[in-house]
């Protein structure tokens, strides 16, 4: 469960998170290192004034679980368990914020998240011997909404009681806001990924002192 907070990456500035809308960048993040972060990643541009919501509907939250190997395949999601999902969502950033603001979490959503964590699981990961002979596992899959919810919540339990809780940065690129593990050597790395937030941040860098140059 979580009881204690984690000071993790002194110097973020506070920003207000503005209202969800939704733009046209619909693609799916699978890169911060974590399934629980991953999760989070579902909203990008969550500083800017149009945040932008990949999981607009109960159909892309269910290919959401799909495409991130955590279902075989697509659901029937109603709308009570989509609005339960982006609220789970929605608690588990405001305590990964408030880990790297070096802040309280808030007490709802703490009950939140570990009220779903102690949901119904997915099944253990088995033991089996191929045709071959050789040792393999064998992953299970999330077999409803609810234990998908409880094995996102876990993770992230897991993350923030774990040593990789102090690898867990912030996108330093404009507005952008994203949670990631940062594992790089000498855990220097700035932005969730240097061909997205790095490389806009180095054209507008660019841009700058072409500008200061011109002046």
């Amino acid at each position: 469960m979580i009881t204690e907070s984690a000071h993790v990456q002194p110097g973020v500035q506070e920003r207000e998170v503005p209202v969800m809308a939704t733009r046209t960048d619909v693609r799916f993040r699978f890169d911060s290192g974590r399934p629980s972060l991953d999760f989070l990643a579902t909203v990008g541009n969550r500083g800017g004034l149009v945040p932008n919501e990949r999981l607009a509907s109960p159909a892309r939250w269910s290919a959401w679980l799909v495409e991130s190997g955590m279902m075989p395949a697509a659901l029937d999601v109603d709308g009570r368990a989509y609005a339960d999902a982006i609220s789970l969502r929605e608690a588990m950033q405001r305590i990964v914020r408030a880990v790297l603001l070096g802040d309280p979490a808030g007490d709802a959503d703490v009950r939140a998240v570990n009220t779903t964590a102690a949901g119904p699981r997915v099944p253990p990961p088995e033991l089996r011997v191929t045709s071959a002979g050789d040792l393999q596992v064998e992953l299970a899959s999330a077999r409803s909404l609810a234990e998908a919810k409880t094995f996102l919540a876990l993770d992230l339990l897991d993350l923030l009681s774990g040593p990789l809780v102090h690898s867990m940065r912030m996108c330093s690129g404009e507005h952008c806001e994203m949670a990631y593990l940062d594992t790089s050597r000498g855990t220097r790395r700035k932005w969730c990924s240097s061909a997205v937030c790095g490389n806009r941040s180095r054209v507008s860098q660019h841009r700058e002192r072409r500008r200061d140059g011109d002046g």
